[in-house]
């Protein structure tokens, strides 16, 4: 229906907004090598409902910056979508321009390459809808 915790995910958008992510292992150099991941943070389990990656989903055409490279023009920083339900019920407008005034909105929004989830949560029964629409809340 939506996500893992609702089931098969019968509109996609699980491929880019992730339910669990698992931090490097302890002791992994990163930040050029010049900080070793400790224990209290290697191989941990997180649920951020994102990928961090970039994508076009057809809502970023404007998003120019100073230095940034061609292939990322366009593109935007997958939303991660724990604290959904905070951001929801204080009103805070959705999407990385504040353009989506409802959630519903914000995933009808999507385009380019994920066109196809939208038109599949498009698709979705009355009641697939509600339910996806209700976990992304309790979000």
């Amino acid at each position: 229906m939506g996500f893992s915790s609702l089931g098969e995910d019968k509109t996609g958008c699980a491929a880019c907004h992730l339910s669990e992510l698992v931090t490097v292992s302890e002791g992994t150099l990163i930040n050029g090598k010049t900080y070793r991941v400790p224990k209290a943070l290697g191989n941990k389990k997180f649920h951020p409902y994102g990928d961090f990656l970039l994508h076009d989903i057809g809502t970023g055409p404007t998003i120019l910056r100073e230095g940034m490279p061609p292939e990322s023009r366009g593109k935007i920083r997958t939303a991660a979508l724990w604290g959904l339900g905070t951001r929801l019920a204080s009103g805070q407008p959705l999407l990385h321009d504040g353009t989506a005034r409802t959630l519903e909105d914000a995933i009808l929004r999507h385009k380019n390459t994920a066109a196809q989830e939208a038109e599949e949560f498009r698709r979705l029964s009355e009641r697939d809808r509600t339910r996806v629409l209700k976990f992304l809340r309790s979000l």
